[in-house]
């Protein structure tokens, strides 16, 4: 079999070795040319600041990093301690009940209308708390959270 026969049994395999050679010939032939930069690009660049002086001075620092993850930056101030509980959760399905952890470690379930550990009567119970009412006041108390929302009456009445 002469080189022909077998060129034309094997066409395919010929024509990439075909194609190769001729690839490999003109990539040597012609030279790879650089563009020119273009003219609004400019030269002089800089690095960035040192990164120690985008860090927060340690004072500041300090107080994002003693923070309590959960609840308000007062967690242990008058909430906490007046009521003795926190909200810790919601069930919304098949009733709204509330889930309070009482300090000692015991959680209760509440459903509205009953009392709270301190005694005061839960009113309501809302997708990000629960209002419940203490003393005559109205007042809200978000997930997580130590310390109650009152009502502008109630905290006027208070003074």
């Amino acid at each position: 079999m002469n080189l022909v026969d077998k060129l034309q049994s094997h066409s395919l395999a010929a024509g990439a070795a075909i194609g190769l050679v001729l690839g490999s010939v003109a990539g040597v032939a012609w030279p790879v040319s650089v563009p020119p930069p273009p003219e609004h690009a400019s030269a002089g660049w800089s690095l960035p600041p040192e990164l120690s002086s985008l860090r927060p001075p340690e004072k500041e620092f300090s107080i994002v990093r003693d923070a309590p993850a959960w609840g308000g930056a007062n967690d242990n101030e008058t909430g906490a301690k007046e009521s003795g509980w926190r909200l810790v959760g919601i069930i919304a399905r098949p009733e709204a009940v509330g889930l309070v952890a009482v300090e000692g470690g015991r959680n209760t379930r509440v459903r509205v209308g009953e009392t709270l550990p301190d005694g005061a009567r839960l009113a309501g119970i809302t997708a990000a708390g629960i209002i419940f009412e203490k003393d005559g006041c109205r007042q809200e108390r978000l997930l997580y959270a130590a310390e109650s929302e009152q009502s502008q009456a109630c905290a006027s009445a208070k003074k």
